[in-house]
This record gives C-alpha cells, structure tokens and sequence, in this order.
C-alpha cells in the first residue's frame, strides 16, 4: 500500500509540473525546471509508430495464432471478432452471442491456449458482458488464416458481477497453462477484499473452469485479491 500511495504521489507530482495556467500580461514567465536523464538501463521507445490496422471500432483485445498468421481482435461495442490477415486485410470472424456494451462492458479480452498444450480442438477464450453478468466462454476456432470461423459459445465461469464500469475483462494462458482472468470489483470497492466474491480479483483456473489443486486458496480461483 505504501509503495502504491508513492506510485500515486509521484505520478501526481509529473502531471502538476507539466501543466500551464494562463499567465496575467507583464507577469514574470517562471522558468521551467530542469529535466533529468532517463535513468540508466531505462526502456524507450524506438523508430515511429506504423499503423496496422484501420476502421476498427472499439477494439479492446488482441491475440495472435501465430508468428506468421493471423491476428484476432474484439470489437468491444458490436461484440465481434475481426481477423487482421498476415496482408493486413480485416475480415469479420464472428459475433459472439449474448454480448451487451454498457459503459465499460461488452466483448473484452480475447486469449487461446499455448499452443503446446492444445487438443484436437482449437479454442477461442472471450470474456464479456451480457444483461446479467460478466462471464468467460470458449469457442472452437475452425479453418485456416482469411477463413477463421467460431463455433457455439460454452460457459467456463458465469455469475461476475458486472457495472457500467470496473468490469476488469483481460485473460491470458499461463506458462503453467491455466487460464488467468482479471475481474473488476464492479463499481463496489469492498467486494475486491471480501473472499467470497470473485470481484475484485486475479482469478486462476484451468482451461474448462475448474479449481486448480495449487492455487493459494483451497477450492477458490482466487489467485489474488484487492483489485479495483
């Protein structure tokens, strides 16, 4: 807590001194203060940025299948899954069923297994906002890049609460292999420290939803706890 609150303050600090007020005519202008290096071994931005994609609208996650395929990308508002192709070329994918954009919710994070620990069925993770939850689904990825299609959605994990905004929604595989999911407290700060909830949280499960043996709590996703 007291590294965050540090964090905080510094943060506050650099947004004060690199903000100018209007100044009354013939006032003394104040020099500004002298900036310091970057510190050693500090990571910069390289080159300028290229543009990979255009007419997307409300992209919120991407996933790559591939060094050399294609790239999928969900469209927060209209629930849809685009396919960037290697060519740069978007085609739709699929909508994902059930899927309502409210605030800060609708189709949010996107994930697929590592691709040693796959089966004989390709899978599609989704996590996202319907009329009554927040809920992670899997969908099973068919064809090939510029003909990707989406199977039937099935339920994982269902009952997150959800709100206009703090819904969380970022998910990623493990080294470990399990599937990983971030969680919103969902506009209500007590639910991120109340074990009970699963809001709030860094949730840790396999890839069909179950409780792994390892996780810190016995028979609970949580992984940890205390997230806005």
């Amino acid at each position: 807590m007291m590294r965050r609150s540090l964090a905080w303050a510094a943060a506050c600090v650099l947004l004060l001194s690199g903000c100018t007020g209007s100044r009354a005519p013939g006032s003394r202008a104040t020099p500004a203060p002298a900036q310091s290096a970057p510190a050693v071994g500090s990571l910069q931005p390289v080159g300028e940025p290229r543009v990979l994609a255009r007419g997307l609208k409300a992209p919120w996650s991407i996933v790559r299948l591939g060094a050399t395929d294609s790239t999928l990308i969900s469209e927060r508002d209209s629930g849809t899954v685009v396919e960037r192709l290697p060519s740069g070329r978007l085609r739709d994918v699929g909508v994902v069923p059930e899927v309502v954009h409210a605030g800060e919710g609708g189709l949010l994070g996107l994930a697929v297994p590592p691709e040693d620990s796959a089966g004989p069925t390709r899978w599609l993770y989704a996590y996202l906002t319907t009329a009554t939850d927040n809920r992670i689904v899997r969908m099973s990825l068919t064809g090939a890049s510029g003909s990707y299609r989406l199977g039937a959605a099935a339920p994982i994990l269902t009952g997150l609460a959800k709100a206009g905004n703090h819904d969380g929604g970022r998910i990623a595989f493990g080294q470990d292999g399990m599937l990983y999911a971030t969680v919103g407290d969902a506009g209500q700060p007590s639910r991120a420290q109340d074990p009970r909830s699963l809001n709030g949280k860094i949730l840790r499960m396999t890839a069909t939803g179950a409780v792994p043996r390892d996780n810190p709590i016995a028979d609970s996703l949580v992984y940890s706890l205390g997230h806005r």
